[in-house]
């Protein structure tokens, strides 16, 4: 042990300078470039990854070795390649933020356009979430998320046949990513009907108990609940080789998992990681900004949310009732309330009505509690990788006895706060949970006073 400290002291009394050329003489002198690559990559401290990455784009030979097939057109072109080999975890989170900060207009516009689809696909606007899905497809290419978006969409939209017909079409490329072709298996039967949650969990047993490939595949093939990884930074380092849009979605999901298991320092260089991807408009970053103390601006939604808790907290459910945002639990507790649905007709039909609808039997304890809680488990899988998903896994997991245990937040509850809008009303009435509350607070951030929420924005930790 002492011998390795030694090691790594030494290692980080390297002169930027002189670190940069040994990374550089590393990744010539190996046989091929990708193998210099993991090779150099893995002996560079921490801190200079960023700075070599940077150097590594410079060079157009080399760019393509690091980057290597940022937006495929279509499923013909999302070909087969070597992921490079893993390195520790701070490591793994800084080289994939320094690729995906060199994307920033293409993943703000995924961010905005996947929120317009998921937003669309719930609430039953399929002929809009079709239209929105296919832009991602014209401006950003094919991807592991597209693959099973699309087929979900199209098996609600025109059914089995059409739906396998899709999935036979994406991989009967020769070259197809070899991960489009297993994934996208679990993908489609996953998006069946008649499949339960653990149904698919069976049929993918086998592959879940892969070390690290069972992280991976746990990743994408049921989302229900991501603490179930063992290692986050693996998962980062398994879509290496894939798509930006899947690149970053494992980051952002896996720096969340990693916050919500250890805390923001637990890695020393973690924030600086999600700091270089300052220039991505997503608020689904902001949750990690704000517990890092990464300055940012809050949407209008943020604070348009705060009323919705207001009138629940004054007993008007009424005015929760007029969709899920900003909480798809608070409008179910709304609706147990009241002993009514969503108010909006529009919503009547839709994968957002029948959540609601299903939450609050599951609130209510009563006859339906159990088909209510299979059925979301199927809900949840129905909207693969979307930003509901968390949260209703997180409420699957409690017991909702009406006990109140403020002591036991989970991992899951913690990853679930790390979103816009921390006013999560996680399991307890008319409580507002901040990130401190959920058990966040050691890990830099003031508890948020009632009327001053904006105290959630002060950080603790000097970077």
């Amino acid at each position: 042990m002492n011998k390795r400290s030694n090691g790594i002291s030494k290692l980080k009394s390297t002169s930027p300078r002189t670190a940069l050329i040994q990374f550089r003489r590393t990744v010539y002198a190996a046989k091929n470039i990708r193998s210099g690559i993991t090779k150099a990559r893995a002996e560079i401290p921490a801190e200079y990854i960023p700075t070599a990455v940077m150097e590594l784009l410079k060079d157009r030979m080399l760019a393509r070795h690091v980057i290597v097939n940022p937006f495929p057109a279509d499923f013909e072109k999302f070909t087969n390649h070597l992921r490079l080999a893993s390195v520790d975890a701070e490591k793994e989170f800084l080289w994939t933020a320094a690729v995906l900060r060199n994307f920033p207009s293409e993943l703000s516009d995924f961010a905005l356009l996947r929120e317009q689809y998921e937003r669309a696909f719930i609430t039953g606007q399929l002929d809009l979430a079709e239209t929105t899905i296919e832009n991602i497809h014209k401006n950003l290419g094919v991807s592991l998320w597209y693959l099973q978006n699309k087929l979900q969409l199209v098996q609600l939209t025109q059914g089995l046949s059409a739906q396998k017909a899709l999935f036979e079409a994406a991989i009967s490329h020769r070259d197809v990513d070899i991960f489009a072709g297993l994934l996208g298996y679990y993908f489609s039967i996953r998006s069946e009907e008649n499949y339960s949650y653990n149904e698919i969990a069976l049929e993918a047993n086998d592959l879940l108990d892969g070390g690290s490939l069972g992280d991976y595949a746990q990743f994408h093939v049921l989302p229900y609940d991501l603490t179930k990884i063992s290692n986050p930074a693996g998962v980062v380092s398994w879509e290496e080789c894939r798509p930006i849009v899947d690149r970053y979605l494992a980051f952002l999901s896996m720096a969340k998992l990693q916050v919500a298991r250890y805390g923001p320092t637990a890695l020393p260089n973690f924030t600086r990681a999600v700091r270089l991807l300052n220039d991505i408009k997503d608020p689904e970053l902001n949750g990690l900004r704000r517990v890092l103390g990464i300055p940012h601006t809050r949407t209008d939604d943020y604070f348009d949310s705060l009323r919705y808790f207001d009138a629940y907290s004054e007993g008007k459910y009424e005015h929760c009732l007029h969709s899920i945002r900003p909480s798809v639990e608070l409008t179910a507790r709304a609706a147990a309330m009241k002993g009514t649905g969503l108010s909006d007709s529009t919503l009547q039909g839709s994968l957002a009505a029948e959540i609601v609808s299903c939450m609050s039997q599951v609130l209510l304890l009563g006859p339906g509690y159990t088909a209510a809680r299979t059925r979301l488990q199927k809900l949840c899988l129905m909207c693969p990788r979307h930003s509901i998903s968390p949260d209703l896994a997180a409420f699957l997991e409690r017991t909702h006895d009406n006990i109140s245990n403020l002591g036991e937040y989970t991992e899951l509850d913690r990853f679930t706060a790390l979103a816009e809008s921390s006013l999560k009303c996680n399991g307890f009435g008319s409580d507002r949970l901040s990130l401190g509350e959920l058990g966040l607070d050691d890990f830099g951030i003031d508890l948020a006073r009632r009327s001053e929420v904006e105290d959630l924005a002060r950080p603790v930790i000097e970077h």
